[in-house]
């Protein structure tokens, strides 16, 4: 490449690099799905949160529940809300349940708000085919090897994933309020720890680690 070519257009010269752009476009597609998903999540919350403690107007309960700065901080006041409101010790295991899994997930969620999405591959990039580099999002893998990082690098399939597993919380929260506000009594889905839609990070790390 002469002195005089545009930097930015070493990406011409990469072997491959077309594959991995429209891999990298894929990817962040997915992420922007994810975050937006989990914004819903974090509405139907407020919503079980509004119906715990009685106001009747979400844009009360919305400015309410604005002054929390941390999700970790909103999601032990919505646990303690809906706790005072619980007798039924079945519905108690049903609601620690759903809370744990909501705080996993909170972890993912911080995972893919705050890295950026990095390319994944084994050699020099002048040197590298692109067309076997993985879009994730995390930090590069020379960071990973520090043994530091709590959550793997996400590519985009994990991500569509994570999008789902945000999408199973926010039914099970509507559904669970609709019961809450209509039902004399609870369904058994609603008595009993929550089934997952798939194992828990620890556990599909774990068996990654087998694996691998």
């Amino acid at each position: 490449m002469s002195s005089n070519d545009d930097p930015n257009s070493m990406h011409l010269y990469l072997k491959n690099f077309a594959s991995y752009e429209s891999r990298q476009v894929l990817t962040y597609w997915a992420l922007g799905a994810a975050i937006s998903r989990w914004s819903h999540l974090e509405h139907e919350l407020s919503v079980v949160a509004a119906s715990a403690l009685g106001i009747r107007q979400m844009d009360d309960a919305f400015k309410l529940l604005s002054s929390f700065r941390a999700f970790s901080s909103l999601l032990d006041f919505v646990d303690s809300a809906v706790r005072i409101r619980i007798k039924d010790e079945h519905e108690v295991s049903f609601w620690n349940s759903l809370v744990e899994y909501i705080r996993e997930l909170s972890g993912d969620r911080n995972h893919i708000a705050h890295n950026p999405v990095v390319a994944h591959g084994n050699e020099d990039p002048l040197e590298e085919d692109w067309d076997t580099v993985t879009p994730k999002v995390g930090p590069a893998p020379s960071s990973i090897a520090t043994g530091r990082q709590k959550i793997h690098p996400m590519p985009a399939e994990e991500l569509v994933e994570l999008h789902n597993d945000f999408q199973f919380v926010c039914e099970i929260l509507k559904e669970y309020n609709h019961a809450k506000a209509t039902l004399h009594s609870l369904p058994d889905k609603f008595l009993q720890p929550i089934s997952r839609r798939r194992p828990s990070r620890s556990e599909r790390q774990a068996q990654n680690q087998r694996t691998h």
